[in-house]
């Protein structure tokens, strides 16, 4: 129990930080129009898929925990617009990994 308080203690601070960051709820005029929830997907093949790193497509069969790791990793190698690592470890002395996407 104690890891989960701590991890929500940790999640909750960070996205304090992220709020009170200088320029936090700033937007230029351009950015408002260019954000837009609703856009379809589209896959521009610049990383790789599920298939090319597990063997099989994403959402066809549930993975481990290992493959989870290894896709993310694989997709933060092959394209700068993703950031991961790890920010924690669970009560069972397992890494709690994070991807965050953006634009480089």
């Amino acid at each position: 129990m104690g890891g989960r308080v701590t991890f929500g203690l940790v999640t909750l601070a960070a996205c304090a930080l992220v709020a009170l960051a200088p320029g936090a709820g700033r937007q230029t005029a351009g950015a408002a129009a260019s954000c837009d929830a609703f856009t379809p997907p589209t896959f521009r093949g610049e990383v790789p898929t599920g298939r090319d790193v597990l063997g099989f497509d994403l959402g066809s069969q549930e993975v481990t925990a290992a493959e989870s790791d290894a896709y993310v990793a694989a997709v933060d190698a092959a394209s700068p617009r993703v950031v991961s690592g790890v920010i924690g470890h669970s009560v069972q002395g397992r890494p709690l990994t994070y991807a965050i996407v953006g634009k480089p």
